[in-house]
């Protein structure tokens, strides 16, 4: 990005100044939405995360439906997220796999 602009005149340098002073507001505000963005997406995952625990302590099985898509299911400290049912009763989900 090297671009060399000469400049001739007061008016000129004025304008230019003006220009890179709105470009650094607009990079500002950029940044503060993406930090309140941020903010709000932690808040999210917080809450998230805090249902998501209600939920595994209040179930006596330790497993339940995520979505109806996934599955999920507590073996000792390791939580189990799965595309496979799991069956009614059966305390035991798929064991994870090694990577």
């Amino acid at each position: 990005m090297s671009e060399y602009v000469t400049l001739i005149g007061v008016e000129q340098v004025q304008s230019a100044g003006n220009r890179i002073a709105a470009a650094a507001d607009e990079m500002r505000r950029s940044a503060g939405a993406i930090d309140d963005a941020l903010a709000r997406h932690q808040r999210f995952m917080d809450d998230w995360l805090s249902r998501l625990e209600a939920v595994m302590e209040a179930n006596p099985q330790r497993h339940f439906h995520l979505s109806p898509n996934h599955n999920v299911a507590v073996q000792g400290n390791v939580m189990v997220i799965s595309d496979t049912p799991f069956s009614p009763g059966v305390d035991a989900a798929p064991k994870p796999t090694a990577s």
